[in-house]
């Protein structure tokens, strides 16, 4: 060969990867300015919806389909749950179901229609990922919530074996375990602390309270901030810290979340004044600081005020 034969056999090798590398790279601008636009606006959180079910749908690798069903959760979770008022059911049912299950069948317990969760399951891409432990359970969680008691005895089995499974998957290794903030001990302590457990034999206020103290614990996980920049964590403790009380009104639970309480609000206060909330989760930020006011608000009768 000649070595202007071998220029242009080099050449070619090098165009052809670039353009094999171009094909298999997702392009997320779209959907990215989408997200960062999300705040209080339902129809661009619909449009950012689709863009990451067509990238989840396309995508040639494994890290840009997770990718995309993590930035599905976070808006699942941020529209169901902080948008959403509780008594909103037919919203979170659709928002939560479309995540774990379109279509289940109630006496059969099983999913006629699986959810864009699945597409990152062990089975979809042949390993096991914190993220589809922790998105699936809390989608199944708060689609419960939001469903009959017939549904939501029917399907506490896989909402057991999600949680399970996903803590297992964090006991493998400090990375799993500290992703998105503890996100499975977090997801784990919202459901062993929800009342409507207990019905299904799932409720353990306790082991909750240990699952969201592991999460608050979380270090820093790559660019992942550590679990107590994660304020669903102290909202979580909270709530959990609540139903300890409601469980044990003598042991000085109330007061405790009183106290976490007040100085989680002092820290966001602080964050908001000094424009330190994290970029990515600013939407997220506002929402749990009104949500722990109003919890706050409910334990001592009072508006919370800095003291």
């Amino acid at each position: 060969m000649t070595r202007w034969s071998m220029l242009r056999a080099l050449a070619s090798a090098v165009f052809g990867f670039s353009l094999a590398h171009s094909a298999v790279a997702a392009d997320f601008a779209t959907a990215d300015r989408l997200f960062s636009q999300r705040e209080n606006n339902r129809a661009v959180i619909a449009q950012a919806r689709s863009e990451f079910l067509q990238l989840l749908d396309s995508a040639n690798n494994v890290n840009d389909k997770i990718r995309a069903a993590e930035q599905l959760g976070r808006l699942a979770l941020y529209e169901g749950e902080m948008l959403s008022p509780k008594s909103d059911f037919a919203n979170r049912r659709a928002v939560f179901g479309d995540c774990w299950c379109r279509n289940a069948s109630l006496f059969s317990r099983t999913c006629n229609e699986p959810g864009w969760v699945e597409k990152i399951s062990p089975a979809a891409i042949g390993q096991r990922v914190p993220a589809y432990f922790y998105y699936r359970g809390m989608c199944i969680g708060y689609w419960g919530e939001a469903s009959t008691v017939l549904e939501q005895a029917a399907f506490s089995g896989a909402l057991r074996d999600t949680v399970n499974a996903g803590l297992d998957v964090a006991s493998q290794s400090a990375a799993s375990s500290a992703y998105e903030g503890g996100a499975v001990h977090r997801v784990a302590a919202n459901v062993w602390s929800n009342p409507l457990a207990r019905a299904v034999g799932l409720y353990d206020a306790k082991k909750a309270l240990a699952q969201i103290d592991r999460a608050l614990a979380a270090p820093a996980n790559g660019s992942q901030d550590p679990g107590s920049l994660y304020f669903d964590n102290h909202h979580t403790k909270i709530v959990v810290l609540k139903q300890l009380h409601s469980d044990e009104p003598s042991a000085g639970w109330k007061q405790k979340a009183i106290d976490f309480a007040n100085e989680t609000l002092l820290d966001m206060m602080d964050r908001l004044a000094q424009d330190q909330i994290p970029a990515s989760r600013a939407p997220e930020f506002q929402e749990i600081y009104d949500h722990i006011k109003i919890s706050y608000r409910g334990l001592t009768g009072r508006d919370w005020q800095p003291e």
